[in-house]
């Protein structure tokens, strides 16, 4: 080997690790992006839904994950704008990144995993299964994912079901919306549905037309572990990663400091 050659080499070593260091030229600050996030138009109480006065939809969306995202975003001065779409929609526009960058209240699945930057949970819900007392009048137990797998299931379209233990696919019937979902169940359109407690109850605290009485029966499905829920990053902004550990490090201040259980109280009591 040469000393010539050697030169060479070191010279390009050191311009390949000067490149892989230096940030993208041109890039922007994160503090000087607006970060624009969007969230399921079902509405997710208590985390997202419009503010309801006299009774009456604002245009004002609220809920924990709101409130979280502004502690952390307002520690750094960043930007944002939440807005409703629908779920699958909202999903794919996260994924592909240039009208959305994030979206507040995603459940695991391996999918997801692989597509969006996930940060670390931030709260999690209790898994129920609901059902009609006119088609099981002597009530219905359900104890394990498996046996779900026996049943005519369904669920809200674009939400992923794996955290139950079952794949996506036995969801043989999606609808866009809870209301929409409780009447097909009564209708007898399908067996049991799947869904988190606190979201069905913060369902019927803003839409009066949601109601949990009889027919309608449900039970916990005590043995499965709580739903983890995330904030799902788009891969595809050159902050991204930058975004999701500012994110991590500000979920983890907020359990330390004990504000984010300061923060649910305001919603569930």
């Amino acid at each position: 080997m040469t000393l010539k050659w050697l030169r060479s080499l070191i010279h390009m070593s050191l311009l390949m690790g000067l490149f892989i260091n230096t940030p993208h030229i041109g890039a922007r600050p994160l503090t000087q992006e607006t970060i624009h996030i969007c969230e399921d138009d079902a509405q997710w109480p208590p985390y997202t839904f419009y503010k309801v006065q006299n009774a009456q939809p604002t245009q004002e969306i609220i809920g924990y994950s709101i409130d979280v995202i502004h502690e952390i975003f307002s520690q750094h001065n960043i930007s944002y704008v939440v807005s409703f779409l629908p779920w699958k929609r909202c999903l794919e526009e996260v994924k592909q990144g240039d009208h959305y960058q994030m979206a507040l209240n995603a459940s695991f699945s391996q999918y997801r995993q692989k597509t969006y930057l996930l940060s670390k949970p931030y709260y999690s819900t209790q898994k129920y299964y609901y059902f009609s007392e006119k088609k099981f009048p002597n009530g219905l137990v359900i104890e394990s994912a498996q046996q779900l797998k026996n049943y005519q299931l369904g669920g809200i379209r674009g939400h992923s079901f794996e955290s139950y233990g079952i794949d996506n696919s036995l969801i043989s019937h999606r609808t866009k919306s809870y209301l929409e979902l409780i009447k097909m169940l009564k209708a007898g359109r399908f067996d049991v549905f799947l869904a988190e407690h606190e979201i069905i109850s913060g369902q019927a605290n803003i839409n009066p037309n949601i109601t949990l009485e009889k027919p309608l029966a449900y039970a916990a499905l005590s043995k499965l572990k709580r739903n983890d829920f995330y904030m799902i990053i788009s891969k595809k902004p050159p902050y991204a990663l930058e975004l999701k550990a500012l994110l991590d490090k500000g979920i983890v201040d907020l359990e330390t400091n004990g504000l984010s259980q300061q923060l649910l109280k305001k919603y569930i009591k």
